[in-house]
């Protein structure tokens, strides 16, 4: 069974824009001015999705676009495993998992997909990513929580148990890019949010950033850009550039990981 996303290596459009809004009707705006772009996936935040629920993947879906579904499961591993199930039942590209949450609750998303696709006759398997550390989280901030340890260990550790689930794809902050490229290779879908464009407003709550170039260097598959994108004069010219500068993902093929 294919567990490939919307698109191929030669269709491949690394930025992924954020419908971060609880307005379906700005949500359409933004995936009809964007979509021409070439083949899309647009991510569906829990902001969209907890204001008007599938219908905001259905309005991607409708017009011919991948959904990122970004609602970060993390619950016992039945509860995830179901949650799985319905994302699979929704027709999105990908969707993701705190890898915080543990192994055997990353496994039960993976099974579940894997099953519930299978059971559905579709033709392909959404991508699992997991999540490690959220963009707004310093080492001081993890050190409240009693974690001493700097951000790309934890990054680290997560990751591998990650992949050891047999998840596709890690998410993690610009700055630990690198060193999980180094690490997997074209083992896994990279994806970072944390993208910015000019100096940071005050208000911004993200802390590990960096420039849509830079990240692309460090090893990036996809970049997940909401207000950097959307609020710019032309977004339509400005993803046109950012992605002119990369035509090959760096990951090849599925793998299983659970070896």
């Amino acid at each position: 069974m294919d567990s490939q996303p919307v698109g191929n290596n030669e269709d491949w459009k690394p930025v992924i824009p954020a419908l971060d809004t609880d307005d379906l009707g700005q949500a359409c705006e933004w995936v009809e001015k964007l979509r021409g772009s070439g083949p899309r996936i647009f991510k569906v935040g829990s902001q969209l999705f907890t204001r008007v629920g599938p219908k905001a993947v259905e309005l991607v879906l409708e017009r011919g676009c991948g959904v990122f579904l970004d609602l970060k499961f993390h619950d016992i591993p039945n509860t995830v495993a179901q949650a799985a199930r319905a994302a699979v039942t929704l027709g999105v590209t990908m969707f993701n998992v705190h890898a915080s949450g543990g192994k055997r609750m990353m496994e039960a998303a993976v099974h579940a997909a894997q099953e519930e696709t299978l059971k559905r006759g579709l033709p392909r398997v959404p991508w699992v990513l997991a999540v490690t550390v959220l963009t707004s989280l310093e080492r001081e901030d993890l050190g409240e929580l009693g974690l001493k340890e700097e951000v790309s260990h934890w990054v680290a550790v997560w990751s591998q148990a990650a992949l050891r689930a047999g998840v596709n794809g890690i998410v993690s902050s610009p700055r630990e890019l690198a060193m999980l490229r180094q690490k997997y290779g074209q083992k896994i879908l990279l994806v970072t949010p944390g993208i910015r464009t000019a100096q940071r407003n005050l208000a911004d709550d993200q802390r590990r950033v960096s420039d849509p170039s830079w990240a692309l260097e460090q090893g990036a598959d996809h970049l997940v850009m909401g207000r950097g994108l959307l609020e710019s004069p032309d977004p339509l010219q400005f993803l046109k550039k950012i992605e002119g500068d990369s035509t090959t993902p760096h990951y090849s093929k599925p793998v299983d990981n659970t070896g």
